[in-house]
């Protein structure tokens, strides 16, 4: 026979069955709540609005460095704030409470040991379900990391400030796509004349004088475009219409996804004007060198020709593309008697020694010869040892040589002869005499 069991009939009431369930929803949306309470990377404190502590997440015992939350409860929270923050945390509370919540405030926060640390503090009303005010959730950040960041970048920017201030060249920075430039330094300012203030927004076109825009704009797009540095000489014009010649180097940089063109500019104004003048004194030099009487020539330590001039040419017989590169003894100029006088000369140049002035016969191109005195001088140009030749034709003064001596000659028979009839008169004077 089985035994009855008498069950409350209340244990099995619909009313009983809800509220066991809703306090289990209730239950397991409290460890819900208290499970991300723990979670959240950011500390979490609750204060009534006395502003003593009543609950903390595990993070904000980490952040302030206590053993545990036992630590924390009871205490006011500005305990956790660094005194010279006192008023300005009290000034902020007030504030939360009158509009609800406020955003992240920075403050010198306090650890357990007494130790400082740079942290941001959020906060919040916290009111019960008619709405009535019953304390303050804040949200804890330890920003320490963050601010070493920004000090690293602050110093970075510092060491940019003070490299691009003082650069040697002037420096301009400019927009990509509007073309203003947002910066320049002291040079800058100096190469064109103006404060920095006033070259601020100018229009990196501004720059140029004027009607040259469209060739800088269109250096810049091709630069731009190649996404590369780019060398080329051009010029600016400063305040009072002073043109400069520069030469600048661009390239293109993105700082904080905005693109970027440094232009460098190295005043060569001087350089400019040293290069007219060496191109002033080679032209000067090349009409000397073309137009000189006597033939003017340059050969290396074998003999061969490098360069020659006009009386060069009209010497030999030979134009000066026949000359270049052919050796003295391939082209046969001197006759053979001749050629070791050539070689002793070119030894002499060897060691650093002129030679000359020696007599030699030239043939020709077209197989006549020609009487010339040369001198020769070792020279260095881009750092080798050649040879310049100075030949004079001395074909005129060889007849004059000539006819001085056939003359001298005349003169010495006619001497002689007056002599012997000197000779006889005196002789017969003698015999008269006797």
């Amino acid at each position: 026979m089985s035994k009855r069991v008498n069950v409350p009939s209340s244990t099995f009431s619909p009313d009983a069955t809800q509220r066991e369930r809703a306090e289990e929803e209730l239950q397991e949306s409290q460890e819900k709540l208290r499970l991300m309470f723990e979670s959240v990377t950011e500390g979490i404190t609750v204060t009534n609005l006395n502003g003593v502590i009543t609950d903390v997440n595990q993070r904000v015992v980490e952040i302030h460095g206590f053993g545990s939350k036992d630590e924390i409860l009871g205490k006011i929270a500005f305990e956790f704030i660094a005194i010279r923050d006192h008023k300005r945390a009290v000034a902020n509370m007030r504030k939360t409470l009158e509009e609800g919540s406020v955003r992240a405030i920075e403050y010198t926060l306090l650890k357990a040991d007494g130790s400082e640390f740079p942290g941001e503090l959020s906060a919040s009303v916290l009111k019960d379900a008619s709405g009535n005010p019953l304390g303050l959730i804040a949200i804890t950040r330890d920003i320490t990391e963050r601010k070493r960041a920004e000090e690293a970048l602050r110093e970075s920017e510092e060491k940019y400030r003070h490299l691009f201030d003082n650069l040697g060249d002037a420096a301009f920075l400019a927009d990509v796509e509007t073309g203003l430039i947002i910066e320049t330094n002291q040079q800058g300012a100096v190469m064109l004349g103006r404060s920095r203030d006033e070259i601020v927004g100018m229009h990196q076109s501004e720059l140029h004088p004027p009607g040259q825009a469209d060739k800088y704009r269109q250096k810049f797009a091709a630069h731009i475009q190649k996404e590369h540095a780019a060398d080329y000489d051009g010029e600016v014009i400063r305040k009072d219409g002073t043109i400069v010649s520069v030469r600048i180097s661009a390239s293109t940089l993105t700082i904080r996804g905005r693109h970027l063109i440094l232009g460098l500019f190295r005043d060569i104004t001087e350089r400019k004007r040293a290069e007219e003048a060496l191109k002033s004194s080679e032209e000067r030099l090349r009409i000397l060198f073309e137009f000189a009487p006597d033939g003017i020539y340059l050969n290396d330590l074998k003999g061969n020709f490098i360069d020659g001039n006009k009386a060069a040419e009209e010497i030999t017989g030979y134009k000066r593309d026949e000359l270049i590169g052919k050796n003295f003894l391939k082209l046969k100029l001197l006759p053979l008697g001749q050629v070791p006088k050539a070689a002793a000369s070119l030894a002499k140049n060897a060691l650093g020694k002129p030679s000359g002035p020696d007599e030699f016969v030239l043939n020709r191109k077209d197989g006549s010869q020609i009487p010339v005195e040369i001198r020769t001088f070792p020279v260095k140009i881009s750092n080798k040892t050649l040879v310049l030749g100075i030949a004079r034709d001395i074909t005129e003064r060889k007849k004059m040589e000539q006819e001085l001596l056939e003359r001298n000659e005349q003169l010495d028979a006619q001497n002689e002869e007056l002599r012997s009839q000197s000779e006889e008169l005196m002789a017969q004077q003698q015999e008269l005499t006797e």
